[in-house]
């Protein structure tokens, strides 16, 4: 008995020392990255297609939010990082950034096209672009491209913000893009 469990011992060990160069060509052409939901799907498929119409009529439905302890429409870093966020979109068109809105561009943007005074705009927008208790953002609006790789963008704006004076401890991102920078470098750490 002690011989054949000595003769399957050594036949398995030498069945995986054969198969270990496969395996670790395979681990080798592992992409890290996360796989869109809708990649999974045929491509005919009839949620798939909706999507593809729903992104032609409305444009992409990823953004990337930005905020941090402090922010608020007041704020002049707000304005800041906002412009350098639309200067980089006219730059980096690889970064896939489709528009850039700041919560002090839609309060203005509501109280001029209804004639409104800036209190009854900012009250009409809480909870949408400006926090309940009044703090402020800004909403990138992406490529559905830009997700495919947001490791740039998201290390592009965490260097803005501390070039903008805003700490790398008070800096709050939000969104997809985010998402799956964090999930990506988990990944590639674990």
């Amino acid at each position: 008995m002690q011989s054949y469990v000595w003769r399957f011992s050594q036949l398995s060990l030498a069945l995986f020392l054969l198969s270990l160069p496969l395996v670790i060509y395979w681990a080798v052409q592992l992409r890290f990255g996360t796989a869109y939901v809708e990649e999974w799907l045929p491509y005919d498929a009839p949620s798939r297609v909706d999507y593809r119409d729903y992104r032609q009529r409305f444009g992409s439905d990823q953004y990337l939010l930005i905020s941090w302890r402090g922010s608020s429409l007041d704020d002049p870093r707000l304005e800041r990082m906002a412009d350098k966020l639309r200067e980089l979109a006219g730059q980096r068109s690889d970064l896939q950034i489709e528009a850039v809105e700041d919560s002090r561009r839609s309060v203005d943007v509501l109280a001029a096209a209804l004639r409104l005074e800036t209190d009854e705009a900012v009250r009409r927008l809480s909870g949408v672009t400006v926090g309940e208790d009044g703090t402020a953002l800004i909403a990138v609006r992406l490529g559905l491209a830009a997700v495919s790789e947001p490791s740039k963008l998201v290390e592009i704006v965490q260097r803005m913000a501390r070039e903008t004076e805003i700490p790398a401890d008070d800096l709050v991102l939000a969104g997809e893009a985010f998402q799956i920078h964090m999930i990506d470098r988990s990944s590639r750490e674990s």
